[in-house]
C-alpha cells in the first residue's frame, strides 16, 4: 500500500497520495509501519507547508524507528521556520494530532481474513 501511495507521490498528485496513505492506517500493526506513515504523512504536510503537524508527524515516526530520513526533514523544517530543529513533546505531537484528526494508535496484532485461514 506505501508503494502504491509513492506511484501519487512522484507523479505530483499529492492529494490522492494523501488519501492513499491515510488508508494505511487500518493495516497497521507494527511500528516500524507506524514510523514510515507518520513519515509519509509528515511528507505531504511538510509540501501543504503545515508545519506543526509535520514537526509532530516527524517526531512522532522518531519514537518508533530513528531513522535519518526523519531527522533530516525535521531540520528542513526548522531551516523553512528559520529555527534551531525542535523535537515535539509528546503531549504537544498528540494534542496537534488531536487538532488534525490524525490517528495516534495502531493493532499490534495482524488482521486475518477467515477466507485466509486454511
Amino acid at each position: 500500500m506505501f508503494e502504491k501511495a509513492a506511484v501519487y507521490r512522484f507523479i505530483g498528485n499529492i492529494e490522492r497520495f494523501r488519501a492513499e496513505i491515510l488508508k494505511i492506517h487500518k493495516k497497521i500493526y507494527t511500528s516500524w509501519h507506524l514510523a514510515k506513515y507518520y513519515r509519509e504523512l509528515g511528507w505531504y504536510y511538510t509540501e501543504r507547508r503545515v508545519f506543526d503537524l509535520a514537526n509532530a508527524l516527524y517526531t512522532a515516526s522518531l519514537q518508533y524507528v530513528n531513522t535519518e530520513i526523519a531527522k533530516n526533514e525535521l531540520q528542513y523544517i526548522a531551516q523553512q521556520e528559520k529555527r534551531e530543529v525542535k523535537y515535539s513533546t509528546q503531549e504537544e505531537a498528540m494534542n496537534i494530532f488531536e487538532d488534525y484528526n490524525i490517528e495516534k494508535n495502531f493493532d499490534n496484532s495482524p488482521t486475518v481474513s477467515k477466507s485466509t485461514v486454511r
